[in-house]
């Protein structure tokens, strides 16, 4: 759960927030529902960072220190744990079938390479550091 916390989901949201969502506003005027969709994403995603460090915080202490969760602790887990599950419901429902119907090949060949990149600079930076 720390490694997805800390190294995959950040990947994730910005493969979305950067690419998919400036790829998707192009068709706006395609999809009606396509621009509170994105509001919807954007919103949830901002939660999930909220939510994050603290649970990646907790996840760390535990790490460290096997031990038993306070009801406060539990709840912070618990409410990314719903946040997380909100927005992929939002984006396998909506987001990503409105993407396959609007984007081009073209665009999403310029998706695949971008998170591509982004992958291969993360694996780069882990190397170099040792990690």
């Amino acid at each position: 759960a720390l490694t997805y916390l800390q190294n995959e989901l950040p990947l994730f949201i910005v493969d979305e927030d950067a690419d998919l969502a400036r790829l998707m506003r192009g068709h706006v005027g395609e999809a009606p529902s396509l621009f509170e969709v994105l509001r919807r994403v954007t919103e949830l995603h901002q939660e999930i960072a909220f939510r994050s460090r603290p649970a990646i915080d907790l996840l760390q202490i535990l790490k460290k220190q096997l031990r038993g969760l306070t009801y406060s602790e539990q709840k912070s887990l618990r409410d990314l744990a719903t946040s997380l599950r909100t927005d992929m419901a939002m984006e396998n429902s909506k987001l990503l079938p409105l993407a396959k119907k609007l984007l081009t090949d073209e665009e999403l060949a310029e998706l695949r390479s971008a998170m591509f990149q982004r992958r291969l600079s993360d694996f780069r930076d882990h190397r170099a550091s040792g990690a």
